[in-house]
């Protein structure tokens, strides 16, 4: 599954026609194409048949209509490098269903769409595509396969990617090499439900930990099933005389005794921290039920920071319609120093690219560039001196500005006029915030009130193994998708990608 989505997006066209038929336009454009030496594929996005996609849509189950076409899109640029959908067809009299279904498609697949239909068709659709942030890349009101056709496929790039089209791509990347990802709250039913598909998804191996007895009933009272995930009880687990003797040798210099690091073990966030210590997990995804402090504990005191970074942090990875960025530090660090704010920086490099980013770093301020001399932004000025030359002597090449308000680091526009020569100003992708009080609202704030948006995390940074938090206001979907992140970034620190 999504297995075309795993590098940078291939090129997908969307055939949307009214008063003719899509199909034979899609496959008369592939044979053109082919001719040309073009590998295209031609498929259908909704392989439901009719009466389950409108079921779907009615009860509220739309999402499933949209990841079935990320599917299915995936399995075909597996097999081509231009991936061509024929939107569906509609036989009611006002086409209305059809026409929706088509135009969120081109939008979530980040597609070009084609639109072939009557002269006064074309404008309305136009219009919402446009309206849904689709791109539009040829019209015409008969079905010929003409060279402006072509010519319009092949000179169509977008670097687009919706918020579907964003999950997606994260879940496939953790598929290429499965990781182990211990979930320590094992009682909780989100966390449950999560594991049972992540297994049939094959995203993980999950681990649940608890006591099994507990967890089965659990189980066949929730109708959940627990084939292919491992369950591991704490105290009566055959490692724990291990973990504590461990945890006691790792934590001795603090004064901690064996007797005390067995009452610590029995806590999950202890327990499953330690499986990854010893490499019998490869991450952990907790919060579900407990605060950021107890995730993040045990991980301070026996994971550690990686070297030449001092301070865990907690970014957000911010997906928007079309875009996405890593906004740090949002979760964890109240009042961070420059020298934190520095390392911070450069731990979202990490971040970023684990999600397919190329990085470029903005810290933030409330002034643009020379604009003011107040403390606070000198504050930022030299914090940002500080990550540059922390950059260069880890070997990191990143574009580092700034300071920079918001709209100069996010709008092309506005950063012509306040920032012309900077490389980052209106192409920043990971926001570096002066403080936790700014970052965390501003996520907030973002994702609040962005039409579409996903905040995935915190992520923590810094970490020599990746032990991911959850916000106890969580759903099922958010466990998934940070387990993927968690995943990726397991797989990051073998090498494997």
């Amino acid at each position: 599954m999504y297995s075309g989505i795993l590098t940078k997006m291939k090129k997908s066209i969307y055939i949307i026609a009214h008063g003719f038929d899509a199909i034979t336009i899609a496959n008369g454009l592939k044979d053109a194409l082919l001719k040309m030496g073009k590998s295209a594929v031609v498929y259908n996005p909704i392989t439901f048949n009719d009466n389950e996609l409108r079921n779907n849509f009615s009860s509220g189950n739309y999402n499933l209509v949209i990841e079935q076409a990320i599917e299915n899109y995936g399995n075909a640029v597996a097999e081509g490098d231009i991936a061509i959908a024929h939107g569906i067809s509609d036989n009611s009299k006002d086409g209305y269903f059809s026409t929706k279904v088509n135009i969120d498609l081109i939008s979530n697949l980040s597609s070009g769409a084609i639109v072939v239909a009557s002269k006064e068709q074309i404008e309305l659709l136009v219009t919402m595509i446009k309206e849904k942030r689709g791109d539009v890349i040829y019209t015409a009101d008969n079905p010929a396969i003409s060279k402006e056709m072509i010519d319009a496929v092949l000179a169509f790039e977008t670097d687009k990617t919706s918020v579907k089209m964003f999950e997606a791509k994260m879940i496939a990347m953790a598929k290429t090499h499965k990781q182990r990802i211990v979930l320590p709250e094992g009682n909780s039913e989100r966390v449950m439900r999560a594991a049972e598909i992540l297994v049939k998804r094959g995203i993980c191996d999950p681990i649940l930990l608890g006591n099994k007895e507990e967890l089965l009933a659990m189980a066949d009272r929730l109708r959940v099933s627990l084939d292919g995930i491992q369950l591991e009880e704490i105290e009566t687990n055959p490692k724990f005389e291990d973990y504590a003797s461990t945890l006691a040798e790792l934590r001795k210099a603090k004064g901690l005794t064996l007797e005390k690091a067995r009452e610590l073990m029995k806590d999950c966030g202890y327990f499953g921290t330690m499986m990854i210590y010893k490499d019998d997990a490869d991450g952990m995804v907790s919060g579900a039920e407990h605060t950021t402090a107890h995730t993040i504990r045990p991980a301070l005191q026996f994971i550690k920071t990686k070297p030449g970074i001092s301070v865990v942090s907690g970014s957000f990875v911010m997906v928007f319609k079309h875009r996405y960025f890593v906004f740090a530090d949002s979760g964890v660090t109240p009042t961070p120093t420059t020298d934190q704010l520095a390392e911070i920086a450069l731990s979202s490099v990490e971040t970023a690219k684990a999600v397919g980013l190329d990085p470029k770093i903005s810290f933030m301020s409330f002034s643009t560039g020379d604009s003011s001399t107040d403390k606070a932004v000198e504050v930022t000025k030299e914090a940002m001196n500080k990550a540059i030359a922390l950059a260069e002597k880890l070997g990191v090449k990143v574009d580092i500005d700034g300071p920079m308000q918001f709209d100069a680091a996010f709008s092309e526009q506005v950063a012509k006029s306040k920032m012309p020569n900077s490389k980052v100003a209106g192409k920043a992708n990971i926001y570096i915030f002066p403080d936790l009080n700014c970052g965390n609202n501003c996520y907030k704030a973002c994702q609040r009130a962005a039409e579409e948006s996903l905040a995935l995390g915190p992520i923590l940074q810094g970490l020599k193994k990746p032990v991911n938090d959850l916000s106890r206001g969580c759903n099922v979907a958010d466990i998934i998708n940070l387990v993927s992140i968690t995943a990726i970034q397991a797989q990051i620190n073998k090498g494997l990608i």
